[in-house]
């Protein structure tokens, strides 16, 4: 099977190997709602745009099988309980190519053109998480035949 690395950010936790799962994105409570009633929910990997546990804490005790967020620290709440729950995590990612669209904006926030490219490039695919590196996580795209 085919890997391209299609994004970097800050890794949760040292973990030796790799997870792999289908990304699916929440954004909004009823994305939430949906995915905790999805029996597929341990082999999903949870992309959501912040940091707190607003949406994805109420979906780690479920067990998905990793989380990727767009904004946060490994410090924060919900990298501590991502940790406790021994899920793979990637926070703050940034894609390898981000088809020329700033993360920021001058205000110094993320853009929501940057998150919606973010999701039309993550959301839907399988993908590994490799979170062996004590600080960089790392993202590949996987071609699963599908």
């Amino acid at each position: 099977m085919a890997q391209q690395l299609v994004a970097t950010g800050l890794n949760v936790a040292h973990r030796d190997g790799t997870v792999r799962g289908r990304v699916r994105y929440i954004g909004k409570p009823t994305d939430v709602v949906k995915l905790m009633r999805d029996p597929e929910i341990t082999s999903t990997v949870v992309l959501t745009q912040g940091g707190a546990v607003t949406f994805a804490g109420a979906i780690l005790p479920k067990r998905p099988v990793g989380l990727i967020t767009l904004e946060g620290a490994p410090e924060s709440h919900l990298g501590i309980v991502s940790r406790e729950f021994s899920i793979p995590a990637v926070m703050s990612v940034q894609l390898a190519d981000n088809g020329g669209i700033e993360r920021l904006g001058p205000d110094g926030l993320m853009t929501d053109t940057y998150v919606k490219h973010v999701v039309s490039v993550l959301d839907g695919q399988v993908v590994e998480l490799d979170c062996a590196d004590p600080d960089t996580g790392r993202v590949f795209r996987v071609d699963d035949g599908s």
